[in-house]
């Protein structure tokens, strides 16, 4: 089944949640569906990786992620820089590298 990501305010119900990974103090955790499960980045090319959602938590890097100020960084480096959860020109979500020329900002998260 394809899923749809959907950005919400944050006082939507929409069945996203939070949970955060034991002995991390709350910074690195899932996020996670309650239909969907959990989102996980996938196959990664020219800088931008796709993400999919995999019902099962995994203890893999590409499936935690945390809030850095107002970015949603993933655990996973891509060639040896941060990824961070953001929108492609297409309005679909990814996960990318950080672009100084790109909003990539999350605030309502």
């Amino acid at each position: 089944m394809k899923w749809k990501f959907v950005v919400a305010t944050s006082n939507s119900n929409i069945g996203w949640t939070w949970i955060p990974k034991d002995g991390t103090s709350g910074v690195w955790g899932y996020i996670h569906h309650s239909e969907a499960g959990y989102l996980t980045m996938n196959q990664c090319n020219n800088g931008t990786c796709t993400l999919r959602m995999d019902p099962n938590q995994v203890e893999f890097e590409g499936q935690l992620w945390r809030k850095w100020k107002n970015k949603i960084i993933s655990k996973r480096f891509l060639n040896k820089q941060v990824v961070v959860l953001t929108l492609d020109s297409n309005e679909n979500v990814v996960a990318m590298q950080p672009n100084d020329d790109e909003n990539q900002d999350w605030s309502l998260i």
